[in-house]
């Protein structure tokens, strides 16, 4: 090769080489990040939230950054009230049930009684703010549920399942200690 088309050479070899370096810095930024990612996903909820009981239908599945919250329809013969639980209101029923011992927790339920078809709004809170919500989605009455895996020690504080509709707000709640 003559010394005119060396630097083209050189030029095309330095391209290559830092093309070459973007995408393994990408990939390791993305398998860190994926990392990074999964590690938070599973520290709060694994990708679907919960089995249902048998009959109950699942009528909506929203996509969150802990993971997949399943929201069920059950019908009146499988609901049985909570015993380890705490339950408020009266037609408009909202009902937590907190699965665990002290601070560790498996997991936290939000099971509703609609009395009417309309618009609503699921959420379980805890000491810093909501935890988890469905977004808003059109249930027909009757019971939904959603449930919010731990599986590890949890903040200690009070921890509420909420449940809205357009024109009401309901809520119950439990202390972990």
């Amino acid at each position: 090769m003559t010394k005119r088309f060396m630097p083209k050479t050189w030029a095309l070899t330095a391209v290559t080489a830092t093309a070459a370096a973007m995408a393994l810095v990408g990939t390791v930024g993305a398998t860190g990040a994926a990392a990074a990612d999964a590690a938070r996903v599973s520290s709060v909820t694994p990708a679907h939230s919960a089995a249902a009981s048998a009959g109950a239908v699942l009528v909506k599945e929203v996509k969150t950054a802990q993971g997949t919250v399943d929201i069920y329809r059950h019908s009146a013969a499988e609901v049985q009230p909570f015993s380890a639980s705490g339950c408020a209101g009266g037609s408009f029923e909202v009902c937590i049930n907190i699965n665990g011992s002290g601070t560790f927790v498996y997991y936290i339920e939000n099971k509703t009684h609609f009395p009417s078809a309309g618009t609503v709004n699921m959420q379980i809170n805890g000491p810093s703010g909501v935890i988890a919500q469905t977004g808003n989605f059109y249930e027909s009455g009757g019971w939904y549920s959603f449930v919010v895996n731990f599986d590890y020690n949890v903040a200690r504080g009070y921890y509420c399942a909420t449940s809205f509709t357009y024109t009401s707000r309901q809520g119950a709640c439990e202390t972990v200690s």
